[in-house]
């Protein structure tokens, strides 16, 4: 079973999934291929790979979408000491929009609500983002300079919980219901693999599993 998948979802979400799904399916050999939205989809369509499990595509042709996770994105700041933003007098415990003004958001820049609706475009739009402070293309390498306190990681839920040395930074006037977004798995229609829907239901139960 080839699996077209983005590349934060392979760090932290697949290994799980792997082992769990192998451990019930053991004759299933699952093969996860990392990418974008749109060059997995060619992929799926030419018959290259099974499925993806990716933000929400756009509408096409010839594929089928079901949704199997909703989440929210979050702000994170530093919890170790001795870096500028961990000083209980440098942020409050609700930031508002002026301060947020000067300190540097740090999100993967290429990663998308849903395709084409960017993270970064929808932040922009709501005046909490600046692109001259960082252009990074990766969730792991946003929390990482946010664990060193170079500025707030913006992140999905479960991704940012996962790292121990980050706790949410609560924004004035912030509105959550911007920024959910769906963890899809979309094949080709007609496709009749049973195990393509023995791997949704185990990414289900994986997602909505406490950490």
């Amino acid at each position: 079973l080839r699996v077209g998948t983005h590349e934060a979802l392979a760090i932290h979400a697949w290994p799980a999934i792997v082992e769990s799904f192998q451990e019930s399916h053991p004759h299933v050999r699952l093969s996860i291929v990392s990418g974008r939205v749109d060059a997995l989809r060619s992929q799926v369509l030419q018959g290259e790979l099974e499925c993806m499990v990716t933000v929400q595509p756009n509408k096409s042709p010839g594929l089928t979408s079901k949704t199997l996770y909703r989440e929210a994105f979050q702000f994170y700041r530093t919890t170790l000491k001795g870096t500028k933003l961990s000083h209980s007098e440098s942020l409050p415990k609700v930031l508002d929009r002026e301060s947020l003004s000067n300190i540097p958001i740090l999100t993967d820049s290429q990663a998308h609500l849903a395709e084409g609706k960017p993270v970064a475009q929808v932040l922009l739009k709501n005046g909490i983002y600046n692109l001259q402070h960082f252009q990074l293309n990766s969730f792991q390498a946003s929390a990482k300079l946010a664990e060193k306190g170079l500025g707030l990681a913006f992140l999905p839920k479960r991704i940012g919980d996962s790292f121990l040395n980050l706790k949410e930074q609560k924004i004035a006037g912030f509105r959550e219901s911007l920024f959910n977004h769906a963890l899809c798995c979309s094949f080709k229609v007609g496709s009749k693999k049973k195990s393509l829907g023995a791997l949704m239901a185990q990414i289900k139960r994986q997602m909505t599993q406490p950490q």
